[in-house]
C-alpha cells in the first residue's frame, strides 16, 4: 500500500510513527536521570538511538524527518522555546553529519553516533555562543568528552536493534538492502 503517491509504504509509515513516539518516550525517561554532572547540556542522547535506526533501516529522508521532529515536539512538550532552539540546531547539525556517515560503510553504526553526538554538541553550543555570549565556551570541552561516550554507549544499542529489526526482510527489501 503506498501513500500519497511519494513511495513511502503505509509500513514505513507505521516505523516512522513508531520511532517519533519512541524518541519521545526516550526523551521523558532521560529528563527523569539525574546525569548531568552539574553541567547544563549534558544529556545521555537516549532519542538519538532511534533517529539512527530510522537513518540505517529505514532511510535518509526518514531519518532527517524524525530527528528534527523530535526536537520540535520535544521542545514543545517538555523544555520550552529556548532550549528547543538548542535541540533544533543541534538535531539539525548532528543529521547533516550522520546523513552521509550512515551511508558509508566504513564509519559504522558507532562512529556515525558519536560523530552524531558530538555534532549536536557543536551545534547547542554555537546557538548558545550566539544567544548567551561568553562563558559558554568553557562547558564545551566535557560537553564533548560526554558526548564521544554517550555516542558509544548509543551507537551500541542501536547496532544491535538494526541487526536485530533488519531480519525482517520487509524493511531490508524497501530500503534496496539485500
Amino acid at each position: 500500500m503506498q501513500l500519497r503517491g511519494d513511495g513511502m509504504s503505509a509500513k514505513k509509515v507505521a516505523y516512522c510513527g513508531i520511532l517519533v513516539a519512541l524518541t519521545l518516550i526516550l526523551s521523558y525517561v532521560e529528563r527523569l536521570i539525574p546525569f548531568g554532572f552539574g553541567v547544563p547540556g549534558i544529556k545521555l542522547g537516549l532519542a538519538n538511538i532511534a533517529v539512527i535506526i530510522a537513518l540505517y533501516l529505514l532511510g535518509s529522508r526518514e531519518g532527517v524527518l524524525i530527528g528534527l521532529i523530535r526536537a520540535v515536539i520535544n521542545g514543545l512538550l517538555f523544555t520550552g522555546v529556548s532550549a528547543m532552539l538548542y535541540s533544533f540546531s543541534g538535531a539539525l547539525l548532528s543529521v547533516a553529519v550522520m546523513l552521509p556517515m550512515s551511508g558509508n560503510h566504513k564509519f559504522g553504526v558507532v562512529g556515525t553516533s558519536v560523530a552524531g553526538a558530538a555534532s549536536h554538541i557543536i551545534g547547542q553550543v554555537a546557538v548558545a555562543q550566539a544567544m548567551l555570549g561568553s562563558g559558554v565556551l568553557a562547558y564545551f570541552p566535557l560537553m564533548l568528552l560526554s558526548a564521544v561516550v554517550t555516542g558509544s554507549i548509543n551507537g551500541l544499542i542501536a547496532g544491535n536493534v538494526i541487526v536485530y529489526l533488519g531480519r525482517d526482510k520487509n524493511i531490508l527489501e524497501e530500503r534496496g538492502i539485500k
